[in-house]
């Protein structure tokens, strides 16, 4: 899944958190695609210097979402929780935070 792929190669330590929210707006947009189509849309990936379409989250759901939301809907339908302290535990040893 190329959402996946994004996520994984994120820098925590780059402090770009703008990509990050928009990778977990898009994965929160696709799974609410199905019950709320217009959620989702077609628009040029900013990273494709192809201008190759891709699907992404619409400018209506990013002004009717905040973060406990999307948190939320990822943790329903994908089963990440990201308040679980294993999970926080693990992304602080990654980078190379510790745990305090």
């Amino acid at each position: 899944m190329k959402k996946m792929g994004e996520m994984q190669n994120l820098d925590p330590k780059s402090g770009d958190d703008d990509t990050a929210l928009e990778v977990l707006l898009d994965a929160a947009a696709i799974c609410l695609m199905k019950d709320h189509p217009q959620y989702w849309e077609a628009k040029k990936h900013k990273h494709d210097e192809t201008g190759a379409y891709y699907g992404g989250y619409s400018e209506e759901f990013e002004e009717a979402i905040d973060q406990p939301t999307i948190n939320r809907i990822i943790k329903i339908c994908g089963g990440v929780d990201f308040e679980d302290p294993d999970l926080i535990a693990a992304a602080m040893e990654k980078m190379d935070l510790g745990t305090t």
